[in-house]
């Protein structure tokens, strides 16, 4: 009997454990053919910001679990809706801008077959240049 409660406490752990590794790790490997979509509204009237640029940072996690990253544009239609077809992601850093808008940034967003990414626009200066600016994304990930 002692056993057995041994056994069951180890097995607890290891199901506990690898449940926290699974929460933590960077990623959970490449998913395939994704849909990112999501709507862009502006703050605080909550109108769709129309013609909003969308750019995807796509990181793709290879074998030797080095990231190769690529970049992805759309723009919203008159309802504030993008939506972009991924082939392959691990996860992604997704940013919106608007002239006389802040940059929406997401952060790391974790790649599924269907992912949504909502950004709430507030007024205020932004620069073009910085929309772009990959630096941000390599010091994230690592």
């Amino acid at each position: 009997m002692k056993r057995l409660k041994i056994f069951a406490v180890i097995l607890l752990i290891g199901i506990i454990s690898s449940g926290f590794l699974y929460t933590i790790w960077p990623n959970d490997g490449n998913c395939e053919n994704i849909t990112l979509t999501g709507y862009v509204h502006e703050q605080p009237t909550g109108k769709p910001a129309v013609n909003c640029s969308i750019a995807v940072f796509n990181c793709i996690n290879h074998d030797d679990k080095v990231f190769s990253e690529s970049k992805l544009f759309t723009t919203t239609d008159s309802g504030g809706y993008y939506e972009i077809e991924i082939e392959k992601s691990c996860q992604m850093y997704i940013r919106a801008y608007k002239e006389g808008y802040v940059i929406g940034r997401s952060g790391i967003v974790r790649a599924a077959p269907e992912t949504e990414y909502n950004f709430m626009l507030t007024k205020g200066f932004s620069k073009k240049k910085y929309f772009l600016k990959q630096q941000e994304v390599s010091e994230i990930i690592q």
